[in-house]
């Protein structure tokens, strides 16, 4: 049920289509419909539809539990509104795409809450390292009270927060040697987030981070830019890191989620019906990508390892050392989120 559109020349189309005022749906050449493998079963889709671009930074596998969003949302509104994905940054990286949803030329996107950190500075207390001790306390507080809470600070922002994905953890490659404490990061280029806590982070356990764009990650690998990066496993999977990495070390440093922004621009211009079925919708897809990102790992993990990367386990002692070394950022953090808020979760998390 995917209608992926794919090519430069499709989104200048769609672009120019969007300047003109023009919302009938014009079908274009063969490539504007590569995902589209199961036509007989879907939707037929308005001339005048409101059209749901939903832009994701990461490889099109890692968001497949999230696709029946599409399904949901053309039949329950008899093809009122066509949904259409855009997998692998074809419509920027994550800053990008952030403001194209705050500018209304992109309607939706998923990303991690780091990068919508650099709007709200509360959404940083997700970043605070080694905070969850799995994905269910994650779970927990971010479907809670703090989590809608923050979801609706991001009105002032010209958007409409729609819940939580998946939250996984985050582990350490590089292509350079075996990681396995804090000492051998010396020396070592690593990619992080856009964030300025990420990278102080990064700093304080010994590495030299510099900040890039997901959607330019590989090359940067590729190109020894950068020598290592961190990631979930089904990301570091689903992007072939394992092609222009070697080593792995299972830090689990980091359990950060992915967050649905909506441009309310696009929000307003739907009924309340309609906006009770994008809103369900997008439930859906979260419960599949939660359930499906923690079925996948084993799989994603073993595909890894054979592919030849080195697999590092840590100790509790091991991990101590990285929690022992980082601690001089979590007084910033607590600086930036705000006392009340961090000490809130940090209780909470335990």
């Amino acid at each position: 049920m995917k209608k992926w559109k794919l090519g430069l020349s499709s989104v200048i189309l769609v672009g120019l289509l969007a300047a003109c005022g023009d919302d009938e749906t014009i079908e274009t050449n063969a490539d504007t419909n590569v995902g589209s493998d199961n036509n007989a079963g879907q939707t037929e889709i308005a001339k005048d539809a409101k059209v749901l671009k939903f832009a994701f930074s990461a490889a099109e596998d890692a968001f497949k539990p999230f696709y029946e969003v599409e399904q949901i949302i053309e039949s329950k509104t008899n093809g009122a509104i066509d949904v259409q994905f855009y997998p692998g940054g074809q419509l920027g990286g994550d800053v990008q795409a952030l403001e194209g949803v705050r500018s209304g030329t992109i309607e939706a996107s998923a990303m991690s809450t780091t990068i919508i950190a650099s709007l709200n500075p509360e959404f940083n207390i997700y970043d605070v390292p080694f905070l969850f001790k799995s994905s269910d306390v994650a779970y927990e507080i971010m479907d809670g009270e703090i989590g809608d809470k923050l979801s609706e600070s991001l009105e002032q922002y010209d958007l409409v927060g729609l819940g939580y994905l998946d939250a996984t953890y985050r582990n350490l490659t590089n292509n350079k040697k075996e990681v396995r404490t804090p000492d051998d990061l010396k020396g070592l280029n690593v990619r992080t987030l856009e964030n300025a806590l990420q990278v102080k982070f990064w700093k304080e356990l010994g590495a030299n981070p510099t900040a890039i764009s997901f959607s330019e990650l590989y090359s940067a690998l590729e190109s020894n830019v950068v020598e290592g990066q961190e990631n979930p496993f089904n990301v570091i999977n689903s992007s072939k890191f394992f092609e222009v990495q070697k080593f792995m070390t299972r830090t689990e440093h980091l359990l950060m989620p992915r967050f649905v922004v909506v441009s309310d621009k696009f929000w307003n211009s739907l009924t309340p019906e309609e906006q009770t079925i994008v809103q369900e919708a997008i439930k859906v897809g979260s419960d599949n990508m939660r359930a499906e990102t923690l079925n996948q790992q084993d799989a994603a993990i073993a595909n890894i390892e054979a592919n030849g990367v080195k697999i590092t386990e840590l100790s509790d002692e091991d991990r101590q050392q990285w929690i022992d070394k980082a601690a001089p950022v979590y007084d910033e953090f607590k600086k930036v989120i705000g006392e009340e808020l961090y000490n809130q979760v940090i209780e909470l998390a335990k």
